[in-house]
């Protein structure tokens, strides 16, 4: 079928007969259990020379002759020379042994095989019988092979199957769809997978009964040969048994399927379940990611403070939202999202709140008031990925975070106390410069003055505040005054103060 051009050379004819025609007559020599006398046989080179021809080439002819091998059944092979004989050979054995293998035990040969190489990969599902069969509100992303009888199925009871999978969790509707692929088997190599297997069972069957059947070396020699044809085909059909990954999509129609295929993309993995995720996470345009931006959460869960924008989400929200909406970016694992939670915290692109209660949290999307006070708000600080805890903790937008409340204002005739001391003398003063004053209402006042002396803590936490008030009056001024028994060292107040200040493009006039 494959080359209509040798069917009138007959080529296994030829090779057969000429086979034949060395097994009568000739010389005789004893086979190795010292019994009757057996034709020489011929070998390989001999038989080559006698059946190459310009119609029938050297190559095609040495394929032919593996092929006859493995079904003839009266023909032989010790190593070295091939003859017919009245009595079967291993291959007659093998059928006969082939037809005890039960299809069921076939199945679980393969499927252990697969458990044995996807053991250690997280998110592989091997076999589901059912949608039950994989699990659903899992945060990473699953891909379930699927067995050899969807194979058999026509392509649009495939389709209706595949659906099934993404929709279905058992009788309930799946939640995390956006985590879940499928690992379809191809049609092609299900038959090669399944007689390979047939005859290596068959083959460990006969092996076993060795003493039984009185097998010569020279047959176990054959056996081994063709336990390693049956290996080699095994190991090829397995790898190009799956050859696809479908995915949940959705468009104008509703639920479709996004078809993923090998067939043509340079890999470099060569087993199984790292090609397939080659598949998804390198080849362009990648399906399946392995980190996430800050922005993006941000734009996808619509954090802000403008209309329909969301000024507070839990992270369990997060979690949930990228496994359940196909067409957000497919990930790993949930610690990507925590990951970027922490960047997203260091960055101040949003606050986290570690815990808070439900009427706080009802309060705020009611726009009514803010979650918590700053002091619970976790920003602009490194957190641990691994310690964000998705049930309890909130991420919040920057503008939603409550400010730290100013110390409450002296009374015209009693000076205003320091912070941790006695009055400073002279006290840092804060003021609006250049603003317009407008006529005050009788409680609002122009100007704020607020003496304080600061530790180093103590600045550091208070520059949220100091912040808050420069961006209403559009900046202060600020007197800084410090004093050490010793002194500063000048190369030190340069290159520790003054510098930086210079850097930040702040105003400082030395006083003193």
């Amino acid at each position: 079928r494959e080359h209509p051009e040798l069917s009138g050379v007959r080529p296994a004819m030829r090779i057969a007969t000429a086979i034949l025609a060395y097994s009568f007559g000739g010389l005789t020599r004893r086979d190795e259990q010292g019994g009757e006398p057996i034709a020489t046989g011929v070998t390989e080179t001999e038989l080559l020379s006698a059946v190459v021809s310009p119609e029938l080439d050297d190559i095609t002819a040495r394929a032919v002759l593996n092929e006859l091998r493995t079904q003839c059944l009266f023909l032989h092979f010790d190593g070295a020379h091939y003859a017919f004989k009245t009595t079967p050979n291993v291959t007659q054995l093998l059928e006969d042994q082939a037809v005890h293998v039960r299809p069921r035990e076939i199945e679980e040969a393969i499927e252990a095989d697969l458990v044995n190489r996807l053991s250690g990969r997280h998110g592989a599902i091997v076999w589901p019988r059912a949608s039950q069969g994989i699990p659903d509100r899992e945060p990473r992303f699953l891909l379930a092979y699927l067995p050899l009888d969807f194979a058999a199925l026509s392509d649009a009871g495939q389709e209706q199957q595949a659906k099934a999978y993404f929709t279905q969790y058992g009788d309930a509707p799946r939640r995390y769809r956006n985590g879940l692929g499928l690992a379809i088997p191809s049609r092609e190599p299900v038959d090669t997978l399944r007689r390979a297997t047939r005859y290596l069972k068959a083959i460990a069957l006969l092996r076993g009964r060795r003493q039984e059947f009185n097998l010569t070396s020279a047959q176990v020699n054959q056996l081994n040969q063709r336990e390693t044809t049956e290996k080699t085909a095994f190991e090829s059909a397995m790898r190009d048994l799956y050859a696809s990954v479908w995915l949940p999509a959705f468009n104008e129609a509703g639920l479709t399927v996004e078809k993923v295929g090998l067939a043509g993309r340079p890999l470099q993995a060569t087993t199984v379940h790292e090609r397939l995720n080659e598949l998804l996470t390198v080849v362009s345009p990648p399906r399946l990611f392995s980190s996430l931006r800050p922005a993006k959460i941000v734009e996808l869960l619509r954090l802000g403070i403008g209309d329909g924008e969301n000024r507070t989400v839990g992270v369990d929200q997060v979690i949930a939202a990228f496994y359940e909406v196909p067409g957000l970016p497919r990930l790993e694992s949930d610690a990507a999202i925590r990951q970027a939670i922490a960047a997203g915290v260091q960055e101040r692109a949003f606050g986290l709140v570690g815990r808070a209660g439900r009427d706080e949290v009802t309060r705020l999307r009611e726009a009514s008031g803010y979650l918590v006070s700053r002091r619970a708000v976790q920003i602009g600080v490194a957190v641990p990925a691994d310690s964000i805890e998705p049930v309890t903790a909130f991420l919040i937008v920057p503008e939603a975070i409550e400010s730290e409340a100013p110390p409450p204002a002296p009374t015209p005739d009693q000076p205003q106390p320091a912070i941790g001391g006695a009055n400073p003398t002279p006290g840092p003063t804060v003021v609006a410069p250049g603003a317009t004053r407008p006529t005050p209402d009788a409680d609002r006042r122009t100007t704020v003055r607020l003496a304080m002396r600061m530790t180093r803590r103590e600045i550091f936490a208070s520059s949220n505040a100091l912040a808050n008030l420069a961006d209403k009056a559009g900046g202060i001024e600020v007197t800084v005054e410090a004093e050490k028994a010793d002194g500063f060292d000048p190369a030190w107040l340069r290159n520790a103060v003054l510098e930086p200040l210079e850097e930040a493009d702040v105003r400082v006039e030395e006083q003193g």
